[in-house]
């Protein structure tokens, strides 16, 4: 199954039936929808081609006791458990694995949005740059990133936030970045901050006036995370997409779109909804850290967790606000940027 074909059919026509209804409300879809496209989302993850890390993921769950102590320790009891279960049925457990990693996301939708609406946010997750490697090939952030997802899915209860946040870390600490900005969004939700920030930050990197801080970033993880060093001498050699290093126009570009949607809704529509603010402060706060950070090896994987925040940064207001000008316009424009993406890899 070819996930960007997938992709791209579903966005289309998901763009077409917005754009033709001309009374400007978004088209209610069925709940059978969601059931169908989730469906093929996780097909299309457990039957992807098998990457580095993923096979990685499969020796370590057949083999534990070849990898020595990992820092993670979340993951470890999560592969005991599972081994416990399962024995050595690897394929099983991935299937498990992806069942639950995209679970976790539809019942953040499922919290969220009215039923008739649920599908749109879910494709968008599924279509968007995240979704995907975080089912193939980084599982261990990718269920990371799904567990603070539902923590978010009920953020105006701290304990259960909390919970959700320390478990992600104990699967993978690289989310903690996500987790950081969130909660600085959640105690100062000041947009117009977080926008200067995002914008030096361009600036910074473009001039590449934080050099010495990617050095230092370097020498720093290389020092203290073998991974690194395992990335740079397997991964790199194997993957196109780790050879593209640098300031990344194209991986800019992509971070700056949904901003623009931002500055519909909360400048032209004046929209106010706290939990929007709070992830969109995180989004651009832990994108601004990514910036400072660009000319590093493989900081796509940085830029990931902030990515991951794209969809609700996107359509959250127009799902949500039914008093929203021109929902179904700016509904169809969350998904070009995910539709331009897998088309552009596609091709």
């Amino acid at each position: 199954m070819n996930f960007s074909l997938f992709s791209i059919i579903f966005g289309v026509g998901t763009l077409i039936a917005l754009l033709c209804n001309k009374k400007g409300r978004i088209p209610p879809v069925s709940n059978t929808f969601s059931f169908i496209i989730t469906a093929l989302a996780i097909l299309s993850i457990y039957f992807a081609p098998i990457g580095f890390d993923r096979h990685q993921y499969e020796l370590m769950f057949l083999h534990p006791g070849l990898w020595g102590q990992e820092k993670d320790f979340g993951w470890e009891i999560y592969n005991s458990f599972f081994r416990f279960l399962l024995g050595k049925n690897v394929k099983l457990f991935i299937f498990i694995n992806d069942i639950l990693y995209t679970s976790l996301f539809v019942y953040f939708g499922y919290k969220c949005f009215k039923k008739e609406y649920r599908f749109y946010f879910l494709l968008l997750v599924f279509i968007s740059l995240g979704y995907y490697s975080g089912g193939t090939n980084v599982m261990r952030s990718g269920l990371a990133t799904a567990l603070v997802f539902l923590g978010l899915s009920k953020l105006n209860k701290p304990w259960w936030f909390v919970t959700c946040a320390v478990c992600a870390c104990t699967i993978h600490l690289s989310v903690g970045l996500t987790i950081v900005g969130l909660t600085i969004g959640y105690f100062y939700p000041n947009l117009k901050v977080y926008v200067f920030l995002w914008l030096t930050c361009v600036v910074l990197s473009y001039t590449d006036s934080l050099g010495p801080v990617t050095e230092y970033m370097v020498n720093l993880i290389g020092d203290n995370d073998s991974r690194l060093s395992d990335y740079t001498s397997q991964i790199g050699e194997k993957s196109a997409l780790y050879t593209k290093m640098g300031f990344r126009v194209d991986f800019i570009i992509y971070s700056a779109l949904p901003l623009l949607l931002v500055y519909y809704y909360k400048i032209k529509c004046h929209y106010r909804n706290r939990f929007y603010d709070v992830v969109t402060s995180a989004y651009l706060i832990a994108n601004s850290v990514w910036l400072c950070v660009i000319r590093m090896p493989y900081t796509d994987r940085i830029a990931l967790l902030s990515w991951v925040l794209i969809p609700i940064v996107s359509i959250y207001p127009p799902l949500k606000d039914p008093l929203l000008p021109n929902r179904n316009v700016v509904a169809a424009l969350a998904f070009v940027p995910a539709v331009a993406l897998k088309f552009f890899y596609l091709w």
